[in-house]
């Protein structure tokens, strides 16, 4: 009988994807072996052709539930006689083509084991199985085994080496298996660290109690700690936010299941599937008037809406049920650090915010923040934050490289990608790095990757920004390494992103992209945030933006709201009398010099409109003035209707952001309501856009870039787009600059093959 070797990639360990083939052989009556290796899985099997192809049918329709498989190769080896299938030990290898599972929140099964005061893992926090658990967080290296996570330090204890090497049981070959008999210490302190309790028939109620005391609880997850307290109680959430220094930025709610949850928000039925699901992000969704036990005043100030999430540990499960009260949950740091990750960095850092902590053993290997997402009134999903449950595994398209590469991404919302030339990686949400931590955490977590990965990298890829701390890293590799490095247009790299994400990179049809945000640095020097581009044929044209206006004050133009509204020319009594004498005196110099730094930035307007309409005239955090523009319009949508404030010009390719801004002002002297402006705002831009891809004769729109976390504008852009003209918006990645990196390396893709066309138009004119 022949013997055939499938080689499988994807995200196949660490999901219990060889038990899975093991169970499946069995029942097929196979004899054979599957074991990891570096690049995947690798079955060894005897069959027949038709029964091979049956097995590898059945592998590829129905993998277990957290396995996504990426490709499936299938090669004759030498005749072997197996007695029986079975799972062999990994193989170690060189470099690695095996995409990494991400972390995955607390499952059914698990989840009713811990409920269960039968068995034997009741009450226990670190509760999972092949089909939950963290994975990306404590792997060191790659194949998945436990001796290659941080659980090698605990021992299995017979009835858990049991269930290990059961088949028939689902902890089979599970990694990161333990019980209460070969537990995992855990531990509740006071802020000096001072024991208060490590008796789990205790602990949770203990921490309940504090809690609803008002006090702060710092807690070990996942990737790293989160800061609880009461979401009733006003003081203690106002005490936290001041601690974190975050402005009017809104906390996140964590409910101990989602019937809990539908007594505040609305939680339709796809949401609910969300937040179960094995990513378990948080879920931002509208609060219901009846939601009276949330503090919202202090959980998210002027907002109408609240981000949730449930337990995705078994330990935040077992406190949110003895709580049996919805609890803030926020990363554990302070504005613009890293998350802390380790049981040092948190009596470091969170000291001095909480009053209490709860410890354990297992390290965190890799640190990452939740996940956050936006779902639409039409269930349109876009991805605020791409961390824990879904990176760094891969779903969007693999970009093909001649060398492998790494792309530094940007900074405000930094995440790097790695490409071997044929595979790809794209790190979690790492921050800010205008922190010092949050450069630390990505350096670490660069590092990590590239050991995992095996990767040696051929040339680096940066912002073309010079004033960035990626774009310094990505100097500072390239150096050492003594390889090639190129600088890619911010703008440019948010349009491929979108392009490539939607397989969209080989197409023939012209496509406008629209990558509007708040900054990033033009090939001409100044500030760029409102570009339109015409792909075609594998090559942006840019074919429209805002009108140019006067960048003021450095990065105060991105907080001090009245400072967009002065620099594009609007005479309003909001500002005049705000400036002293010398600030007016100063501002005034730099409008009238024709060397002033110049902008088109779509997120300066937005928040030069929230600033004329009296929404806010200061950002305490990103986007905040954009956010309550979009929040006043959508809360109008449908009751009153929208109308142009400009007609379209009769070419298209600019817009006046000054002449907008006064339409507005002549139509509130005039007694319109601000709600009224703000959904006409929204409509204008749609239409915009929509005409310039009118007048181009685009076949499809795509959107990229930070201002399209917008839920309304692209809703508009729908509608308002003829139903032959697709529009593309990203849905695995983030639309801000988390996606710039997977953009620089489908830019650079894409210009290899401009080059690689060139030159084989030279050799065939040499040739003929």
């Amino acid at each position: 009988m022949p013997t055939y070797s499938i080689h499988i990639n994807g995200i196949v360990q660490g999901v219990g994807f060889r038990p899975y083939v093991y169970r499946l052989a069995k029942a097929m009556h196979l004899c054979g072996r599957v074991s990891n290796n570096s690049d995947g899985v690798e079955i060894l099997v005897q069959a027949e052709p038709v029964i091979l192809d049956q097995l590898v049918k059945r592998l590829q329709e129905a993998p277990p539930p957290q396995a996504h498989i990426t490709s499936v190769t299938i090669t004759t080896v030498a005749d072997k006689v197996f007695p029986d299938f079975r799972i062999d030990a990994s193989q170690q290898g060189s470099a690695s083509q095996c995409s990494i599972a991400p972390d995955m929140g607390l499952c059914a099964d698990c989840k009713a084991e811990l409920f269960d005061k039968t068995n034997r893992r009741s009450q226990y926090a670190f509760t999972h199985c092949t089909q939950c658990g963290p994975r990306y967080s404590v792997i060191r290296q790659l194949p998945f085994d436990r001796d290659a996570t941080s659980m090698q330090s605990f021992t299995m204890c017979p009835a858990c080496r049991e269930e290990y090497t059961s088949p028939s049981d689902r902890r089979f070959h599970a990694q990161i298996c333990s019980c209460p008999d070969c537990a995992i210490p855990l531990r509740l302190t006071d802020k000096r660290q001072r024991l208060i309790t490590d008796n789990p028939e205790t602990l949770y109620t203990t921490a309940a109690t504090l809690l609803r005391a008002g006090k702060l609880l710092a807690v070990k997850g996942v990737g790293g700690y989160l800061l609880l307290c009461d979401a009733r109680q006003h003081a203690a959430i106002m005490r936290l936010r001041a601690e974190k220094a975050r402005g009017n930025k809104p906390f996140a709610v964590l409910y101990k299941d989602v019937a809990a949850a539908r007594h505040d928000c609305l939680v339709a039925r796809d949401t609910a599937d969300l937040l179960s699901s094995a990513a378990a992000p948080i879920v931002i969704l509208p609060l219901l008037e009846q939601g009276a036990q949330l503090a919202m005043s202090a959980l998210h100030p002027m907002g109408d809406t609240v981000g949730i999430m449930l337990p995705s540990t078994p330990l935040l499960a077992l406190l949110a049920d003895s709580c049996n009260f919805p609890l803030v949950a926020t990363s554990g740091n302070k504005a613009g650090e890293s998350i802390a990750y380790t049981e040092d960095m948190a009596v470091h850092q969170l000291a001095d915010i909480a009053d209490y902590f709860i410890h354990f053993d297992r390290d965190i290997v890799a640190p990452e923040d939740d996940s956050v997402v936006r779902l639409g009134s039409d269930q349109a999903r876009v991805m605020l934050r791409r961390s824990r449950g879904y990176a760094p595994s891969v779903v969007p398209p693999a970009i093909r490289l001649q060398e492998p590469a790494i792309a530094f991404g940007a900074d405000l919302k930094a995440a790097f990608a790695l490409s071997s030339g044929e595979a790809l990686l794209i790190s979690p949400y790492l921050g800010h790095l205008l922190s010092y931590s949050a450069q630390l955490a990505f350096r670490h977590t660069l590092r990590h990757l590239q050991q995992l990965s095996g990767w040696q990298e051929a040339q680096v890829l940066a912002d073309l920004h010079p004033g960035y701390h990626s774009t310094q890293m990505a100097q500072l590799h390239a150096k050492a390494a003594g390889i090639p490095i190129t600088y890619i247009p911010h703008h440019e790299a948010h349009a491929m992103a979108v392009l490539a994400e939607h397989g969209l990179l080989d197409t023939h049809q012209k496509i406008l992209v629209a990558s509007w945000d708040g900054t990033g640095y033009a090939p001409d020097g100044h500030i760029a945030g409102s570009e339109i581009y015409l792909y075609t044929d594998g090559q942006l044209e840019h074919i429209a933006a805002l009108e140019h206006f006067s960048h003021l004050g450095g990065d105060r133009m991105a907080t001090d709201t009245r400072l967009p509204l002065l620099s594009m020319g609007v005479q309003s009594d909001l500002i005049q009398p705000a400036f002293t004498a010398a600030e007016k005196q100063v501002y005034g110099q730099l409008l009238a010099d024709p060397a002033t730094l110049r902008s088109t930035s779509m997120g300066r307007l937005f928040d030069a409109v929230a600033c004329l309409l009296g929404y806010c005239s200061y950002n305490t955090y990103e986007g905040e003035a954009a956010l309550l523009l979009e929040q006043h319009a959508a809360a109008v949508q449908g009751t009153l209707s929208p109308d142009l404030l400009l007609p379209m010009s009769r070419n298209g390719m600019s817009l006046s952001a000054k002449d907008l801004l006064e339409a507005l002002q002549q139509r509130m002297i005039r007694g319109s309501k601000s709600a009224q402006l703000a959904l006409d705002f929204h409509y204008t831009l749609a239409a915009w856009l929509c005409h310039v891809a009118e007048l181009h004769q685009a076949e499809g729109i795509a959107l990229s870039g930070g201002v399209f976390q917008n839920l309304l504008l692209p809703e508009w852009i729908r509608q308002m787009a003829s139903p032959l003209r697709p529009v593309y918006q990203h849905q695995v990645l983030a639309p801000n600059d988390e996606c710039i990196s997977y953009g620089q390396l489908a830019w650079k893709a894409m210009q290899e093959k401009r080059n690689n066309k060139t030159v084989r138009s030279e050799l065939k004119t040499i040739n003929y």
